[in-house]
């Protein structure tokens, strides 16, 4: 049987726990055992965690840029969506890996860790969505442009044969309970 070099014999804990020393983190023989390595690790998390809503928010604007270019006049070239696609796919990869291991920090049950990764979670949400605030306040979704009905003898409603004059969503002329 081998012998572990852990004083604790590698025993993982099933619950929360808070404790500046730990062992064995993420690789054999990676030790913390003093508080000022404690607070090194933890702002490490948090920082990682930071980078981790900064590349969210770099592949939310970067498909942002890409659809308002293809809805635009210019169109991209074939060289041009593989450059955007390979760069999606480099961003998605970094911020996987990213995520899989401040998961793999979080489930040590070690709270100070959780702290710092949802700290840092919090702290890039708050300075990286400054970028997409507009987006964020004002929806995603543009609101159904209105039409003008014109009050003439032109417009008359297919059924009752009524004169409107009215800003109305689209879809509605006014009069019927439904859509027209």
């Amino acid at each position: 049987m081998q012998q572990n070099s852990s004083p604790n014999n590698n025993k993982m804990h099933m619950s929360y726990y808070l404790s500046s020393t730990v062992y064995d983190f993420f690789f054999k023989g990676v030790n913390v055992t003093t508080t000022w390595g404690m607070v090194s690790l933890c702002l490490g998390l948090m920082s990682l965690s930071v980078v981790m809503e900064g590349f969210k928010v770099a592949r939310s604007q970067l498909m942002k840029l890409s659809q308002s270019r293809r809805l635009g006049t210019s169109r991209y070239g074939p060289s041009e969506r593989v450059r955007f696609h390979i760069l999606q796919t480099f961003l998605h990869l970094i911020h996987l890996t990213i995520g899989y291991l401040l998961m793999l920090a979080v489930m040590s049950y070690n709270g100070y860790f959780t702290i710092a990764v949802v700290g840092g979670a919090g702290i890039g949400y708050y300075c990286f969505s400054l970028f997409d605030l507009p987006g964020k306040l004002l929806g995603t979704a543009a609101p159904a442009p209105a039409k003008v009905v014109p009050a003439s003898e032109d417009f008359l409603h297919p059924t009752s044969g009524d004169k409107t004059a009215a800003l109305l969503p689209e879809g509605k002329c006014g009069t019927c309970p439904d859509e027209c």
